[in-house]
């Protein structure tokens, strides 16, 4: 039980981590990007899962996320996930490994309205001009 509970800190503390890291990092300016960006994700992945008789049973894992955008909006996405335990349900003793892998294109559509772009004043205006 105590094991569990550090284990507990040790994850929240990790996320705390990792937040005050992202959030401290410059938002990109879109004017000012012209080449292409990369990004990176690891998720850790916990699952419940239930055999046919009723026997309940965790499933620990991981997974890899990385989007490359290369050209006005157009890039590729990959994820890698796996997951894994030691037995699938009851006292049988059999292990149950899962890994699955995705990828595709993908767009990013940025849609940039600046205040002075655009009016309802001068749209009523022309509207009714």
């Amino acid at each position: 039980m105590r094991k569990f509970i550090r284990v507990k800190v040790l994850l929240a503390g990790a996320c705390i981590v990792t937040a005050v890291t992202a959030w401290g990092q410059p938002a990109p300016s879109p004017e000012g990007q012209t080449s292409g960006s990369l990004d990176l994700a690891v998720v850790y992945n916990p699952l419940i899962a239930n055999v046919v008789s009723g026997n309940s049973f965790w499933m620990q894992g991981g997974s890899v996320q990385v989007h490359a955008q290369f050209w006005h909006g157009l890039g590729v996405v990959a994820d890698v996930s796996g997951l894994h335990t030691a037995s699938a349900g009851g006292s049988s003793g059999v292990g149950l490994d899962m890994v699955t892998a995705t990828f595709g294109p993908r767009y990013t559509c940025r849609q940039r309205i600046a205040a002075t772009q655009f009016s309802a004043r001068r749209w009523l205006a022309r509207r009714t001009a």
